[in-house]
């Protein structure tokens, strides 16, 4: 018979066990939900270009989107899920949404990163565009739409869209000098002109004696 400490000691092991995975199913479940909340609140922002409604971290985001695509007339989450990245010691997961968005360049979908190493993270830490390879949960007909408009603007996708990539357009200078007209070369003479056309004759015989008897004539 098992003595009644050792029973103890297993019982308390089993609701142990039961109390860390039910924290982290919660952790889970509390981390997806923030990250997708943000996501619409990012695509809300994004379709009405108010950065006030993004969510923290998202407005660095939205004129760099809008600089690519163009106006941004929908946008919808289509999943939230958990990404893995690195191993063993090195490893960490995060979460990450996928946005499909419908634009003045045509359909793209883009991903929310929510790296922000904290246990629920609702801010908003990178974004860049999936090729149609990358993609997951849109029907087929999404997908080919996506692939097409994703072929007829290059083929690559964008990698980043913060603000500090977003190229500033040189402001027109209007104290420029005028420009310089170039000086009209001077009229030559025909007599000029021929003896220019006799000397060039003569170079190309290379004494050779006939050759040059024509270039006299």
């Amino acid at each position: 018979m098992l003595r009644p400490r050792l029973i103890l000691i297993l019982i308390a092991s089993t609701v142990f066990t039961a109390a860390i995975c039910a924290f982290v199913f919660w952790m889970l479940a509390k981390g997806e939900e923030s990250a997708s909340k943000a996501s619409t609140q990012f695509a809300t922002a994004l379709v009405k270009n108010d950065p006030s409604l993004a969510p923290k971290g998202g407005a660095d985001y939205l004129e760099g989107l809008r600089s690519q695509f163009g106006e941004v007339t929908d946008a919808r989450v289509i999943e939230t899920r958990n990404h893995h990245v690195g191993s063993g010691d090195d490893g960490r997961t995060y979460y990450v949404s996928d946005l499909l968005l419908q634009t003045a360049r045509g359909a793209a979908v883009v991903q929310l990163e929510f790296d922000s190493m904290q246990l629920i993270s609702d801010t908003v830490t990178n974004v860049r565009e999936l090729e149609p390879r990358e993609i997951k949960g849109l029907d087929d007909a999404d997908l080919t739409t996506v692939a097409k408009a994703f072929v007829a603007r290059g083929d690559e996708a964008e990698a980043g869209f913060d603000s500090s990539t977003v190229a500033e357009v040189p402001e027109k200078r209007t104290d420029a000098p005028p420009p310089v007209a170039k000086p009209k070369q001077a009229a030559v003479s025909p007599e000029i002109r021929k003896a220019k056309q006799q000397l060039r004759c003569v170079q190309r015989a290379k004494g050779d004696v006939e050759k040059l008897a024509r270039c006299a004539a």
